[in-house]
């Protein structure tokens, strides 16, 4: 693998990664240590579990608290799905 050379930043600074799929983004953000990295795909996947989780709560509560429950569900999932939505494929960066 080519060395990785990365330029001085400033202590906390924010660092966004932007290209096309199969750029390389994920291979680079995995040589930061993880308390650095801040992943739409890993916070996606972190709300379906949550969202998951909260549905099988509604299976076991009344009615009324059971629905409320899964609207918030369905309302990470829709978080989820927006995080998703920002993927551009290559084609669309050029």
């Amino acid at each position: 693998m080519t060395e990785l050379i990365y330029p001085q930043m400033p202590e906390h600074s924010l660092v966004v990664l932007i290209g096309p799929s199969g750029a390389g983004k994920s291979t680079i953000a995995r040589t930061w240590p993880a308390s650095q990295v801040l992943s739409l795909d890993a916070h996606a996947r972190l709300l379906r579990e949550r969202a998951d989780e909260i549905d099988q709560l509604a299976d076991h509560a009344p009615q009324p608290i059971g629905q409320r429950l899964r609207a918030n569900a369905n309302r990470l999932r829709g978080t989820a799905d927006t995080h998703d939505a920002t993927a551009q494929p290559a084609e669309a960066l050029t």
